[in-house]
């Protein structure tokens, strides 16, 4: 498991938690199992919609972006 994926579960569990709802009733608004949605959360694949549907139902915000890296991590990055 990745760092994203292992970040990605805690914070939709903590979601989960702080908005008093469980993953059973995540899984009915997503359209699957719980024992899918186990799976899903363990390897991190949420579609951007899965996303933003999951947010909605936490009644949270969600946001994705891109941040430029500096100089220095890019010619690290071609040099690999």
């Amino acid at each position: 498991m990745t760092y994203t994926q292992t970040t990605l579960k805690k914070i939709i569990e903590k979601a989960l938690i702080d908005a008093g709802k469980t993953k059973g009733e995540l899984a009915s608004e997503l359209g699957i199992t719980p024992q899918a949605l186990s799976a899903r959360l363990r390897n991190g694949k949420f579609s951007y919609d899965e996303m933003l549907k999951i947010a909605n139902f936490l009644e949270c915000t969600f946001y994705c972006g891109f941040e430029p890296m500096q100089q220095s991590e890019v010619q690290a990055k071609l040099h690999r």
